[in-house]
């Protein structure tokens, strides 16, 4: 029998209460945002844990359902907020982190058809005990975790798997090699952090791939823990390529860079030229070299954390920006379902500190060599149009070509849907054209 919830949302927190069971649990103080319903939705995924670890499956309640379920009469509830909630609408969410969107492709890939959804039910959708089985092993292929049965059919979701997830393996989500799809038989595509340094929405390149490229992400340090962001573009650049080699030891290399990872991804193929290796692809997703003076940071800490959150692509209204704090920019990122939202205070700390740094550095820089090949430029027309192609900054840094392709989006959505669309199919074409080549070479 499902146990009913029943959750209490308070001023002070969010409770959530088992019907007929002692347990109850209560969301850490200060977690109720402006927006009630995020904040409830926000901490679903660590309520049906709950659930899961109790061996239970799960079903939300409204309060009027109370007398019912025998839960406790709600005491001090925001105004309004019970008659606001729907929860049914609430759940249709998009995945926003690696490991959701990684599992959504292999719902995806399972069911063959598509599921953008993370609260939608794996049977409902029309799995079965056979496509569970695949379901599963397509987890532990690429996660090297496993999944129980009994779980899957308790959690049935993308969240609550990727809740679980989270609890029984090691988070991988601030590595500085991030893997996307560690495993494959072709040359991966490693893919670079815009400024924000994180490279979770990567991810969205995956059903775009053939599924035996392996995709890593490349992430800035500093953001968690006490490691330093680098100091300069030749430490970034090296640090990046004993990581891509960790996962791939010879090339070809394929490389991709968004915004200030374009610059860094270009860095890291002359590095890797110079010892003699082979770069087959190198992209930019709309960044280019910029090589202007060192501009004076932000002297008082509000003022820092505003321009933090513009450089991460946070472009609403901020209000009272000179009281502005790492809580209020927490808030805002969750009103905003902005991918960096799942951050702790924390990290966030550690992101501006980053994000700052790193924005010196790729302001500064100017590359002192030549790419030897071809680049293929991705220019986010939306907010370019009518203006000169930023694909001719690159060509005194490229010794070949250089490929100018047009995205209808704007610079901070070029790993959103619609760009994807257009970005991935012209990726995943050139990977499969060189690895054609480069076969076809290797064999005769």
């Amino acid at each position: 029998m499902a146990a009913h919830v029943l959750l209490e949302a308070e001023k002070r927190g969010i409770r959530l209460y088992l019907a007929g069971a002692n347990l109850a649990y209560k969301a850490p103080p200060g977690a109720l945002t402006a927006d009630l319903r995020t904040s409830i939705v926000e901490h679903k995924s660590a309520i049906i844990q709950l659930l899961v670890a109790r061996g239970e499956s799960h079903q939300i309640v409204h309060p009027s359902t109370k007398a019912k379920t025998g839960g406790p009469t709600p005491e001090t509830t925001h105004d309004g907020a019970w008659g606001a909630l729907d929860f049914d609408s609430d759940s249709k969410r998009s995945p926003r982190t690696p490991r959701e969107r990684i599992l959504a492709q292999l719902f995806s890939e399972s069911l063959r058809r598509e599921c953008s959804n993370i609260e939608e039910n794996f049977f409902d959708l029309g799995g079965d005990s056979i496509l569970a089985a695949g379901l599963i092993d397509g987890i532990r292929s690429t996660f090297n975790i496993e999944i129980p049965l009994s779980v899957l059919i308790k959690a049935p979701t993308v969240a609550a798997i990727a809740c679980y997830m989270e609890q029984n393996s090691p988070s991988e989500m601030f590595d500085v090699l991030l893997p996307l799809r560690p495993t494959g038989n072709s040359p991966a595509l490693f893919c670079v952090h815009p400024i924000g340094g994180c490279s979770w929405s990567y991810a969205g390149l995956l059903k775009y791939l053939a599924p035996d490229v392996p995709l890593f992400g490349l992430q800035a340090r500093g953001i968690i823990g006490n490691s330093l962001p680098a100091a300069s573009m030749e430490e970034m650049a090296a640090d990046y390529l004993a990581q891509i080699r960790k996962a791939q030891p010879n090339g070809p290399y394929h490389l991709l860079g968004w915004s200030a990872g374009a610059i860094v991804a270009h860095a890291i193929a002359t590095m890797i030229q110079d010892e003699g290796g082979d770069v087959a692809m190198l992209a930019s997703l709309d960044g280019v070299p910029i090589g202007q003076p060192k501009l004076p940071l932000p002297s008082l800490e509000s003022e820092r954390i505003v321009k933090c959150l513009r450089l991460v692509g946070y472009d609403k209204p901020v209000s009272d920006p000179s009281n502005m704090s790492l809580d209020k920019v927490s808030d805002l990122l969750h009103l905003a379902r902005h991918p960096l939202a799942a951050l702790s205070l924390a990290n966030l700390a550690g992101m501006v500190r980053t994000v700052l740094q790193m924005s010196q550095i790729i302001h500064t820089y100017v590359p002192e060599k030549a790419f030897k090949g071809q680049l293929i430029f991705f220019q986010a027309e939306r907010d370019h149009y009518k203006k000169p192609l930023r694909s001719e900054i690159w060509k005194p840094y490229v010794s070949g070509e250089v490929f100018h392709c047009q995205v209808d989006a704007q610079h901070g959505d070029m790993m959103q849907l619609g760009a994807l669309d257009q970005i991935g199919p012209i990726v995943a074409q050139r990977m499969r054209k060189f690895s054609t080549s480069y076969q076809s070479t290797n064999h005769d």
